[in-house]
Formats: structure tokens, sequence, C-alpha cells
């Protein structure tokens, strides 16, 4: 009985190569199947229920598999890609990118988030209030600087309840010019980078900013290499440089019609694109897209290795490095799935290390995870602060620095 369960299991599993030959055996069949009936009007009906079965089917297989729906589609062009090829990272944003302001390059819904109509600097971050705001190389004279680096969790910035973006470095910057008018927080969180891309892209551009302290927000991103086949210390076995063919995909994606089914929609993205930035982007940066859930996370050794670099090089420049541990809300959509309870375990590990260093290293250590309230007011998804959200996040670094910066 298990090896029929571990067989449909493998037979239904989302997997590209496996459906495009599903879905041509299937047109296939179908053709065949006109041609007995003589293409009547009862051989259509047949072949219809066949096909709105299939769709239905898929519809509920990959939810079952991935625990959401499959990504809208979302119009891109290539003048819309804020993102680009980098010879030593995965990807970085376009330098000083200004993007139509008309058109948000992400759905309501953050299926697709990306940037939302703001821009990007001289740094390749999302940085102020627009988001373009210049990092000055060389420091200002009696400047003190602050730098955040994280994933997602720390570049993303909230739409607020007057339709303006807010995130919580600039939050931050607001509470401590008030007992420092000399102080810059810059947001060089990025969006996707694991630890590795976070070391890298600090040790050749980020360093050079002289800040007098760096504010580390960082866990998730890791976990999707640490559950993928065939580990590296590297991550080599999970990354891959940003594709230059990004733009021809997009366009030849644009004239393929989907006719809303999933099936066809499913295809298109895996093997094109799928019209959103933020889905493009894990599928083109990963070498490869299925996660083990069945895997002990490897890789935990080298969070420990890439945290500790980041230590030294910190206490060899004198730069004050601030740690915090990381907050993943299981809300009930996802509280029962395994996945996501296996997601949460990771990251329990990952904070435990980081809070192992700070005592080791006598840095300060912001306990996140537990002064961030983890309800639907404080954040939009399982990882993601919302404005509320963001708010505590500011008030709880304050809290922690205010002394340190004054």
């Amino acid at each position: 009985m298990l090896k029929i369960k571990e067989a449909i299991l493998f037979l239904a599993r989302p997997e590209k190569k496996k459906y495009l030959v599903y879905l041509i055996f299937s047109f296939l069949l179908a053709y065949v199947f006109l041609l007995k009936f003589s293409f009547s009007f009862f051989g259509f009906l047949i072949v219809f229920s066949f096909f709105a079965l299939y769709e239905i089917t898929f519809r509920y297989v990959y939810r079952k598999y991935y625990g959401k729906d499959l990504p809208e589609k979302f119009p891109i062009k290539e003048t819309d890609i804020p993102i680009e090829e980098h010879p030593y990272l995965p990807w970085v944003h376009k330098k000083n990118y200004s993007p139509c302001l008309n058109k948000k390059i992400y759905a309501e819904d953050r299926a697709g988030f990306m940037l939302g109509g703001l821009k990007t600097n001289n740094l390749r971050h999302v940085n102020g209030i627009d988001g373009g705001r210049e990092v000055k190389i060389p420091k200002p004279s009696g400047m003190f600087r602050i730098v955040c680096l994280g994933d997602s969790a720390t570049s993303n910035y909230a739409k607020t309840r007057n339709n303006d973006f807010i995130s919580w470095p600039l939050m931050l910057e607001e509470k401590l010019k008030k007992i420092n008018p000399k102080i810059e927080v810059n947001n060089c969180g990025q969006g996707g980078y694991c630890i590795n891309e976070i070391l890298i892209k600090f040790m050749i551009d980020t360093i050079d900013t002289e800040p007098n302290m760096i504010i580390l927000y960082h866990a998730f991103s890791n976990i999707r290499g640490y559950l993928t086949d065939g580990f590296e210390r590297d991550f080599y076995h999970f990354r891959k440089t940003f594709p230059t063919s990004y733009p021809k995909k997009i366009k030849a994606a644009n004239l393929i019609p989907t006719f809303g089914l999933w099936t066809l929609r499913y295809l298109v993205g895996e093997y094109l694109t799928y019209f959103n930035i933020k889905e493009d982007l894990v599928r083109s940066i990963n070498r490869n897209n299925t996660i083990n859930r069945e895997k002990e996370p490897e890789g935990l050794e080298v969070f420990k290795r890439n945290l500790e670099t980041l230590i030294h090089v910190c206490e060899g420049r004198k730069i004050q490095l601030v740690l915090s541990t990381y907050c993943y809300y299981l809300y009930d959509k996802i509280k029962d799935s395994t996945i996501h309870l296996k997601f949460y375990d990771i990251l329990q590990k990952e904070n435990e290390i980081t809070r192992q260093l700070a005592l080791q290293h006598s840095l300060p250590l912001i306990e996140m995870q537990k002064l961030v309230p983890h309800n639907k007011d404080n954040f939009v998804d399982e990882v993601h602060p919302s404005e509320k959200g963001m708010e505590i996040f500011a008030e709880s670094v304050y809290s922690a620095i205010k002394d340190k910066v004054n």
C-alpha cells in the first residue's frame, strides 16, 4: 500500500517535464477520440469533460503540494525588469532604476511583489522614502551611518494607510534622528538573498559605505538551499546566475495564451516566465526549484561560518554588529502544513546559532522573535511584517541601540 501511495505522489507531483508529457499525451488522446466519434457533439463533450477534470485535478494537486495557488499571470515588459545579472552574485537590482510610477510591477495580493513603483539607488538597493536615496562614498564627516542587512523582510516596503510606502529601516531612522540628527540608516537588504550572498555583497560593495553599525536580520532565505538535494557548501547545488535571456523569454511568454488554465500557465511559467518578477526571480536563480520535503537540513554550519566571518570582519573594521533572531508566523492557512512546520523548526535552529554567536562574541542581540506578537496585524504572510509590524521592528531595534548611537 505504501508503494502505491509513493507511486501516486510521484506521478501527481507538479514537475514541468512530467506535466508537459501528460499534456501532449492528453491532446493526442483527445484527437484520436474525436476521430473515432467523427468530431461529433458527443465527442467534443467527452473531450471537454476530460480536460475540465484534468484542470481541476491539477489545481487540487498543486494546492496540496505547494499549499498555495499558482501565481497569477501578471504582464511584464522588458522595461519593467528591475534586475540584472552580476559576475559574483545570482542577481542584483539595476543601479539608479526608475520604474514607471503609473505601473506597479507587483500584484496587490503580493504574489509578484518586487518594487511597487519605487526606485533603486547607487548601491542597487531600495533605500529612503522613494527608494532612490544615494549613499555617499566616502561617508560625510561627522555622520553616524547604520546599514541594515537581510533578506526581503528587511528590504520590503509596506503600503501605509495613506498609500505611501514605508520600511522598518526608515522608521528606525526617524526615531534615531530625534536623538542624533547626523544619523543615517540605509536599507541594504536584498529580497531572496541567502547568507552567502549577503556576505559577498557586503564584502565587495556595502563595506565601502564605512558603516559605524550593521544590523543583521536574516534567516529565512537560506532554507530552500538546506532542503535542496546534492548539498554543496558554496550553495552551487542551489544557485545560478540570473539569465541574460530573460527579456526574450518574457516576449515569448506574452505571445502564448493560457485561457485561464493552470495547466498551461504552469508550463509557460516553468519553461519561460511566470509573468511576475518575484516568482520568476526564484525560478531563474535556483538550479533546482523542487525542495526535498523529507530531507534533513544541510548547511546550518555554513550559516554559522558565514555569520562568524561577518562578525570577524566587523570586529576588524571596528563596526558595531547587532544581531537579531528571526520571526516566522504560522498563520491559520499554514499552521498545520508539514513543510511550513519544517521551515519553522529550521528557523529555530538558525535563531539558536545567532544567539550562541551573539553570546560568544558579546554582541547586542535583539530577540525579535519574542518581541513581535505573531498575528495577522503584524505580518502580511509568514515572514514579512506589515506596517504595524514594522513599527514594532523599528521600536525593538531602537530600544536596543539608542544608547550606542547617542
